[in-house]
């Protein structure tokens, strides 16, 4: 059970109006779901860019975009980047020859990834 400091188990801060109104987000007349894009092609809507004059605080993520970087992404991604991440130190340290070392993360995230493979 998430705790909330000063608070009793199972109670929660009350949002005030201006708040809770902060809270909700209407990009579209199609799209009331909360959810807020933050590519570069989004961020450059009218919609967008009038919501942030608004609310300022939706404009972090937006700002963020310029320091994020593209990140390795795949089912079972931990098993992946470990198999990888062992074969480079494996490699690194000459336990394996670097193409050995990199047969054998293949293999592993093979194995890893059969199941999706189906």
């Amino acid at each position: 059970m998430r705790r909330f400091a000063g608070r009793a188990p199972g109670s929660r801060p009350a949002l005030s109006a201006d708040q809770a109104e902060g809270l909700r987000l209407h990009l579209s007349e199609h799209s009331a779901t909360g959810y807020m894009g933050v590519s570069p092609a989004a961020c450059d809507t009218e919609a967008l860019q009038h919501y942030v004059e608004e609310f300022a605080p939706a404009a972090v993520a937006r700002d963020q975009l310029e320091h994020g970087t593209a990140e390795l992404s795949t089912y079972q991604g931990g098993r992946v980047r470990r198999a990888l991440d062992n074969a480079v130190q494996a490699a690194l340290t000459g336990q394996m020859s670097p193409a050995d070392a990199l047969s054998q993360a293949q293999r592993e995230a093979d194995a890893a990834l059969r199941r999706y493979a189906r």
